[in-house]
């Protein structure tokens, strides 16, 4: 409960600082904030799955498959998490730089525009 209050507190203060720079830092940050939580998901997903295997097998006194599992979910987690950092620098460059083709002639007309006023 914690920690969904803390999200939320953490939202509205990553939203009030982007308003500064404007409507679309703040649909970047919530794009970037689905994608970070869908990863991370996966990512609590393979940290809970763990949980049982590891609680039955150390009850059990079966120390060596408690290793085994352990290193099997940290070799597994780090491959995933890697996969998924890759997937998304691969794909960020391509929309960084279509953000910035259609954004910037827009920026700079803005700019334009004020100067002179």
């Amino acid at each position: 409960m914690m920690r969904q209050g803390l999200n939320s507190v953490s939202t509205m203060v990553l939203n009030a600082q982007a308003a500064v720079y404007g409507e679309i830092a703040i649909a970047a940050m919530s794009v970037v904030s689905r994608i970070f939580n869908f990863v991370f998901s996966v990512a609590l997903g393979i940290g809970q799955g763990f949980q049982p295997v590891s609680s039955f097998n150390y009850g059990a006194k079966k120390y060596s498959r408690v290793r085994k599992a352990f290193w099997f979910t940290l070799c597994a987690s780090v491959v995933t998490m890697a996969v998924f950092a890759g997937v998304c620098m691969c794909s960020a460059e391509s929309c960084c730089w279509n953000s910035l083709r259609i954004w910037m002639p827009m920026r700079l007309h803005f700019m334009r525009c004020r100067s002179n006023v």
